[in-house]
């Protein structure tokens, strides 16, 4: 129940208090529950005089259908349906007024500035002013769009209106991580955006190239720098128009992209000069080198995805190798192991406990399975990795590295297992990061990166 006033109304502050019921599952009601049932109510409180009640009839159809058409579009993959919050977050970014304020923003500004009772007065008093029953259903049929493309780009491959292109970059995306990006990719698939395909592509691909570099090698805070992307996707989802001096949107979003890059890297031609000093502290915190990097899985998965791109037959499952089926499974193996048998691996014995660490946490010394293994299974000697393993039965214990990715088959080539060959496959996968993401690395800083820069002033000496 609310508390009326003298007028038999319910006043504003109330209305939300009066909607926080239980839904028919006996759970609060979520955030875009409340919105709709808050909205609901404010039709009910129109003027007949300023909007019939046909009018009244129409616009309740109006929300019943919308709600429909997005619970519909947020639930369509019942293994990864997407969230309620995130989507009525980011249809406020779009469409009305980003603050960095805390994470309830839009919310407040839902319940307390935009749907209120206030402004159904008001327009009942003025027809001009206050939320009018157009402005309510340019709200609605937004909302309604926004969530099929909302849906589309976070499953491309369900899209047929999508390129092959779009669905690549997409599903990198994906993989990555949008983080403050969703906003500005939903808007380019608008119809409303005016962008072609290759400029599509072309964004997304910058896009995802800034997440990289930015988020995953320098480690930038998660919300550095989003207000001019946020701003940007406003611009283009609201059309507001850019006048014949200033550049146009594709190039306002790589300029901003640019800027934000180069508060940390040297710009030489298309290529920046990677410091490795942020990066390098992060990992050299965590005390195991590359494999405690968030970025590691994407970086090891495209260097695969560049293997089938070139040569067909895609060997790793995205979803697989990040989700091994329990905690006791790897998907990515430390070649040298952890835990070796010295036996089994007599080239390492000259190194010092921390040498040995920096080896098997070093970038060239990790390497993506197609089939996640058990941890046990990965302390044999590099010959019995490169060649299956069966028990005593006959059945496979571990697939070899010869019948493995695309990755496992490479490094299968290898006749043995030693520290210069975890730096020669380093320096190689360093260089696939240069090409791929368009970054420069001198060989003193690779080293570094690697964690061994030891093994040259071995040499020296």
């Amino acid at each position: 129940l609310a508390f009326h006033d003298d007028h038999g109304r319910i006043p504003s502050q109330d209305v939300g208090p009066a909607f926080e019921t239980m839904n028919n599952r006996g759970k609060k009601l979520s955030n875009l529950e409340l919105l709709k049932n808050r909205i609901l109510y404010l039709i009910s409180l129109y003027d007949n005089k300023k909007c019939s009640e046909d009018e009244q009839n129409y616009l309740v159809n109006s929300v019943n259908k919308t709600w429909s058409e997005v619970y519909h579009q947020l639930g369509r993959n019942k293994q990864k349906p997407l969230s309620d919050d995130d989507f009525l977050r980011h249809y406020w970014i779009i469409y009305f007024h980003y603050t960095k304020k805390k994470g309830s923003d839009y919310i407040d500004y839902f319940l307390n500035t935009k749907f209120t009772a206030e402004n159904i007065y008001e327009f009942n008093q003025d027809a001009n002013k206050g939320l009018k029953p157009e402005d309510l259903k340019d709200c609605l049929e937004k909302l309604k769009v926004l969530s099929q493309y909302w849906y589309s780009i976070h499953h491309p491959n369900e899209c047929q209106n999508h390129s092959q292109g779009e669905k690549l970059w997409l599903n990198r995306l994906n993989r990555l991580g949008f983080m403050y990006f969703k906003p500005l990719v939903v808007v380019l698939f608008l119809k409303i955006s005016g962008f072609n395909e290759r400029e599509r592509i072309q964004i997304l691909r910058n896009i995802e190239r800034f997440i990289f570099i930015h988020f995953k090698l320098n480690r930038c805070q998660s919300n550095s720098g989003e207000t001019p992307f946020y701003n940007l996707a406003h611009q283009i989802a609201n059309k507001n128009k850019i006048s014949e001096a200033e550049a146009s949107i594709e190039q306002k979003i790589n300029t901003k992209m640019e800027e934000n890059l180069h508060r940390w890297f040297k710009k030489e031609g298309d290529k920046v000069f990677f410091n490795p000093e942020y990066f390098l502290d992060y990992i050299q915190n965590k005390g195991t080198n590359f494999y405690s990097w968030n970025g590691l899985k994407y970086f090891l998965y495209e260097y695969e995805y560049n293997f089938f791109l070139k040569n067909g037959n895609e060997k790793i499952d995205w979803n697989v190798f990040v989700k091994p089926d329990n905690k006791d499974k790897i998907s990515i193996e430390h070649i040298y192991p952890q835990n070796p048998k010295d036996e089994e691996w007599q080239y390492f014995a000259s190194y010092s406990d921390k040498e040995k660490r920096q080896l098997q946490n070093s970038l060239g010394n990790l390497l993506p399975l197609s089939l996640s293994i058990n941890s046990s299974l990965q302390n044999s000697s590099f010959n019995d990795k490169k060649y299956q393993k069966t028990d005593t039965n006959g059945n496979e214990k571990r697939r070899g590295y010869r019948q493995g990715s695309h990755s496992e088959i490479e490094v299968a080539e290898y006749e043995d297992w030693t520290a210069q060959t975890i730096k020669e496959r380093g320096m190689k996968l360093l260089w696939f990061m240069e090409q791929r993401w368009g970054i420069s690395l001198d060989d003193e800083a690779k080293l570094r990166l690697l964690g061994l820069s030891f093994l040259d002033e071995q040499e020296k000496s």
